[in-house]
């Protein structure tokens, strides 16, 4: 029996009840979020953030503050905007973001997401088409099942 993961999940099943944004936690990826509509609102997603750095030193855990990211979902044209930070690093705020292999973008768009699977099938195909233009077509299309 494989004890890591075990481990690791009763390490990390006490972050929802030190803060008072939601999170999403699935295997090691960690998600917080929160709504904001004021100055108020956005002090309280930081508080959750300290939150989450002191949780760190009880459990002698890091997380990575270059592998964390900000991203606001909006359809105002006057956004309550916010410099978040980890370890007093900010984070990076994007317009995009990948999520279990789904990529999110700020307006909630598929756009982002779409492209990015149609560019990963054209470069599977165009692999196979440069390497496997000469063999029968049985194993041309047992390579591309396999790829796809």
């Amino acid at each position: 029996m494989v004890l890591g993961p075990l481990l690791f999940f009763v390490y990390i099943n006490d972050v929802p009840t030190r803060i008072s944004s939601t999170v999403w936690m699935f295997a090691d990826d960690c998600l917080l979020y929160c709504d904001v509509h004021s100055m108020e609102e956005t002090k309280k997603l930081q508080d959750d953030l300290d939150s989450l750095h002191a949780w760190e030193r009880d459990w002698l855990m890091e997380l990575n503050p270059s592998k964390c990211e900000a991203i606001t979902f909006m359809k105002k044209t006057k956004p309550v905007y916010t410099r978040n930070t980890l370890h007093d690093q900010t984070l990076a705020t994007v317009s995009s973001a990948r999520h279990l292999g789904v990529y999110i973008n700020s307006k909630l768009s598929w756009n982002t997401h779409i492209d990015t699977t149609a560019k990963k099938a054209t470069q599977s195909r165009n692999f196979l088409q440069r390497n496997f233009f000469c063999c029968p077509m049985a194993i041309r299309e047992q390579c591309y099942k396999t790829l796809a």
